[in-house]
């Protein structure tokens, strides 16, 4: 029993380490399928989640409770939904997984559209501060001077993207 115990850990331990397991073995064991769902929904988590975590616990037998998992996975939903927090999840660079409902989404999706658009260009500038960067380094160690004026046609094309993209 023990062996077997040890190997269950192992096991689970191996798929919570690649990236497979969304449950522990011991979450399984303990699983209050209404929280799980709730939580889920809170962070917007796709149907098929549901799935994941029947894979998770399928070794040691444990089925999850459907109906209140979606059950409260909707009550999640309804926090996920809100306008205030598709900003939040767009401005995060998170993906959605058009999972609000009819009457939420409009509002959750024109916040989520907003952040996003920020992500974005954030990300972009970032790149291009790091490209800048890289073509400084690259003229410090220019040896000619066509590559030197290369160089520098370069770095004012990339200030010109970032004062556009900054815009």
């Amino acid at each position: 029993a023990m062996a077997t115990r040890a190997l269950s850990l192992l096991l689970c331990c191996a798929l919570v380490l690649g990236g497979c397991a969304t449950l522990s073995e011991d979450e399984c064991r303990s699983a209050d399928w209404g929280e799980i769902g709730y939580v889920d929904g809170r962070k917007g988590k796709p149907r098929s989640q549901l799935e994941e975590h029947v894979e998770a616990c399928a070794e040691l037998g444990i089925r999850p409770d459907r109906t209140r998992y979606f059950n409260s996975r909707e009550r999640g939903l309804k926090e996920y939904c809100r306008a205030d927090n598709g900003y939040r999840v767009g401005r995060a660079g998170e993906r959605y997984h058009d999972v609000c409902p009819a009457a939420l989404e409009p509002a959750f999706l024109k916040r989520y559209h907003a952040g996003k658009r920020i992500y974005e260009v954030e990300r972009r500038i970032s790149n291009l501060e790091s490209e800048r960067r890289n073509k400084e380094q690259q003229l410090d160690k220019a040896r000619s001077d066509d590559e030197r004026h290369r160089l520098r046609n370069e770095l004012r094309n990339l200030d010109h993207r970032l004062r556009t993209a900054r815009d």
